[in-house]
């Protein structure tokens, strides 16, 4: 079972040296992950900027629009129109927490080591959907070759195995 995937980001990210960093060899999550990210207190204080926002875990594609986007959802519609203050600050708080997450499990990014969660702040959205695509293809992968329990709604979201 693979435990770590290594790829290329499309862009990648530049730090203050002008060095470019595109290489990434990121790890899956475990349990112990799962719960340090639950206690985390920048991830509890998202709570109270959305509701709609899962602290367990990233959301993807489905449950997102075409354009990427999160879906509208109660808590974002006032008088029957998308609240676009709710839905960006929605987007802010899903934002921090991949970067929190992402910054627990990425082992290395170009030649550094360990980076630091406020580093994927500077992602684009196209490096983005690639870690976010990676990580579901290698948790995929791993959950394959424990009998077919796929779990590629939230990838992030602790099973009834865990």
């Amino acid at each position: 079972m693979p435990r770590t995937v290594t790829f290329d980001l499309p862009e990648g990210y530049q730090d203050k040296d002008e060095n470019l960093h595109k290489s990434v060899t990121m790890r899956r999550m475990t349990p112990g992950d799962r719960i340090a990210i639950a206690e985390d207190p920048r991830i509890r204080d998202l709570a109270r900027y959305s509701h709609s926002i899962d602290l367990t875990g990233l959301r993807v594609s489905s449950e997102t629009s075409p354009d990427g986007l999160p879906r509208a959802e109660d808590d974002m519609v006032f008088e029957g129109k998308v609240d676009p203050i709710a839905m960006f600050v929605s987007s802010a708080a899903t934002m921090k927490l991949h970067a929190v997450i992402f910054g627990r499990i990425v082992e290395k990014l170009g030649a550094i080591e360990k980076p630091a969660w406020t580093v994927f702040l500077e992602f684009s959205d196209l490096d983005w959907k690639t870690m976010m695509g990676e990580y579901a293809k290698l948790d995929a992968s791993a959950a394959g070759d424990q009998g077919g329990e796929v779990r590629t709604r939230r990838p992030f979201a602790p099973s009834a195995s865990s």
